[in-house]
Parts: structure tokens; C-alpha cells; sequence
């Protein structure tokens, strides 16, 4: 079966796509398939791996005429280093990487979920934990949009982080804060989450008033599932990695997806919601704050909003985008004329990058 889709592009270089369903790639595997597009290629030609985490999701609309009205997703961020097939060999005793492909968050509830990141690894992480000493790379997922109450704009969510590294230098980006601002004179908006940033999470957004329930921070280290956003009962499920699927129980119902224990770190806070009104029929909360997007460093919570002087004047706040890491190159990066693609408005995914094919 084949682990990439490669193509040539008009720069001259090749672009191989890393296939979606996979767990496991081999470098020497990426190579035979770009070779079948430039023979010229080898184990010497440098390689850009580049990882874009997965999208917020978009906040949604106080009723069902202004579905799409609440806050714009925050965009995957993007994680990239330099190597060769050889240099990687040297460097890391191995050429097999693992890959998590980073969830967009949802927008099925009044605040949009965070996006969970993407990450590439040279160790299996459900066997291990995930830290800078065996992630490549790790893109920071998007923060969730807030919801629009009718009375305000809604507020959309931080972008992943932005990490391109060097030779023998690593390097980190931190996630957008989630957005908010003032509508009304008489009213506070509900504060964004802050985004991920070096590992550390960000800090939730704080609610607009003491009726209403302030986001919940990202959590620290490398990882990344997505933030979930409040409902009636409780957090709403956070978001997960596509290339993992739920296992069955006995009755052959879908159980809870599998988690790497290795990723269970940087993930996003959950989006909080305002405090003095029923929930929407399917369990949402009104005035609720988007979810934080996973990495390294969750990004936080967007707080919630709505009451106070005027009670429906004010949206919740956009969550954090997740910190992102991107190990060091082992190899001198090559200049462009290539293309790369600075963000992701989708599911995330893992590219690979022959610059001289």
C-alpha cells in the first residue's frame, strides 16, 4: 500500500503527501515513492517534513437562521525541519516515523472545539511519553470560535503556532490568543484563551462577569487533544487524532477512542459558557467560549459571556491556539522557490518536501 502521494510541481520540486490512514512511515518508503517521480532523487537530497495541525471549529449562531454566524476557526499551525534520508539515519539510529494526525475540532455546539495538533515522532508514544527528545515535530492545533449570541459579534479562535528550524537548532512558536473585544460601552466581552506556548499552557479566558464561568487553562507539556466546550451535562468529548479509531465493546457499540498515553500532555482548555440561562435543545450553553487547540502547550479556554448590564450584548471568547515544536534540521535548509502553505483550515496532515527534485 502506498504511504504517500507524490507529485511534481512547477518549482521543480516533488510534494509528497503522507497518507491520512497510516500510523507508521518509513523515510526510505517516502523516497521510493518521490523517485518514481524524479529518479534523480537519493538518500543525500534534503527533505522539508512539514506538520499542520488540525483547525478549530467555528462557532455557531443563537438560532438555527444564523447557524454560521458565530466566530471564525483558528487555523492549524504548522511545524517543518530539514533533513535527509542519510543525515536522519546518522542522527536518530532509525528511519521509521509515527504520526498523529491532529483533529479538526467540531462545530456542532455553540462554541467551536479546538483542533488537536499533529505530531511526528520517532518513538511509538503509546508506549512512552512525548517530550522534545523524541518529537520531531509537533503543530499546535486551532482554537475553537465563540459562539454568536445575537446581540454581538462572535469571536474567533487563535491559530496554531508557527516552528521552522535550523541546523542543530530547534526551534517553538506560540499559539494565537484567542479573539475578544468590546461591543458595547455598558458591557465587557468575555476574554480569549491565551494561546500554548514553550510547553506551558496557556491561561483560560476570564468571563465577563461573575455570573459566568471563566475558560479553563491549557494544560503543559507535549501532546495535543483538542479542547471541548461546555454543555448541559458537562465537557462536551474533546478532539482526537484521525488516524486512530474508536475499538468496539462486546456489544459491538463504539467505545472511547484510544489515546497514546505519550500525548495525554498540551492539551487545550475547554471552552466555558454563561451561567444564567437553560441550554439549547442539544445541550449547548449560550454565551459559550471557544475550545483551546492542542500541542505543545494546550492553548486555554475561551471564557464565557452574556449577562451583566445588558444580558445578551456579549459573545464568549475565542480559545487559544496550541504551542507548536519543530526539532532541529539535521541538514542546512534549502531556499524556495517551493511552496508551503502557512496554515490549515482542515484536518491535519503531515507533507514532505523535495526541494531539489
Amino acid at each position: 500500500m502506498s504511504v504517500a502521494t507524490c507529485i511534481a510541481t512547477a518549482s521543480g520540486s516533488v510534494t509528497c503527501t503522507i497518507s491520512p490512514t497510516t500510523a507508521q512511515v518509513d523515510l526510505h518508503d517516502v523516497l521510493a515513492e518521490a523517485q518514481a517521480v524524479n529518479a534523480s532523487l537519493s538518500t543525500t537530497s534534503p527533505m522539508i517534513i512539514i506538520a499542520y495541525g488540525g483547525a478549530g471549529g467555528h462557532g455557531q449562531g443563537f438560532d438555527d437562521e444564523h447557524q454560521g454566524d458565530g466566530g471564525a476557526a483558528g487555523q492549524g499551525g504548522q511545524a517543518q525541519m530539514t533533513t535527509t534520508v542519510d543525515s536522519f539515519a546518522n542522527a536518530y539510529l532509525r528511519t521509521l516515523l509515527f504520526v498523529y494526525f491532529g483533529g479538526q475540532g467540531s462545530s456542532e455546539h455553540y462554541g467551536g472545539k479546538g483542533g488537536a495538533s499533529t505530531v511526528v515522532s520517532v518513538d511509538d508514544l503509546s508506549m512512552m511519553g512525548a517530550s522534545t527528545a523524541n518529537v520531531l515535530l509537533c503543530a499546535g492545533g486551532g482554537g475553537g470560535g465563540s459562539d454568536d449570541t445575537g446581540s454581538a459579534q462572535a469571536f474567533g479562535g487563535g491559530n496554531g503556532g508557527s516552528a521552522t528550524s535550523s541546523l542543530g537548532h530547534a526551534s517553538a512558536g506560540a499559539g494565537e490568543d484567542g479573539h475578544s473585544s468590546a461591543t458595547f460601552a455598558s458591557d465587557t466581552p468575555a476574554g480569549g484563551g491565551v494561546g500554548g506556548a514553550n510547553g506551558v499552557g496557556g491561561a483560560g479566558g476570564t468571563a465577563n462577569s461573575k455570573e459566568n464561568i471563566d475558560g479553563k487553562a491549557g494544560t503543559d507539556g507535549m501532546g495535543g487533544i483538542g479542547g471541548a466546550v461546555h454543555l448541559q451535562d458537562g465537557p462536551s468529548t474533546p478532539t482526537f487524532w484521525t488516524n486512530f479509531s474508536a475499538p468496539t465493546n462486546s456489544l459491538g457499540a463504539a467505545a472511547a477512542p484510544p489515546i497514546p498515553i505519550g500525548l495525554l500532555g498540551g492539551q487545550g482548555g475547554e471552552g466555558e459558557y454563561r451561567d444564567d440561562t437553560d441550554a439549547d435543545l442539544d445541550g449547548s450553553q449560550i454565551g459559550a467560549g471557544g475550545g483551546g487547540g492542542g500541542g505543545y502547550g494546550g492553548g486555554g479556554g475561551g471564557g464565557g459571556a452574556g449577562a451583566g448590564t445588558n444580558a445578551e450584548a456579549n459573545s464568549g471568547g475565542g480559545g487559544g491556539g496550541g504551542g507548536t515544536y519543530a526539532a532541529a534540521s539535521t541538514v542546512t535548509r534549502v531556499a524556495p522557490p517551493y511552496t508551503v502553505p502557512s496554515s490549515n483550515s482542515g484536518q491535519g496532515y503531515v507533507m514532505i518536501i523535495f526541494p531539489e527534485g
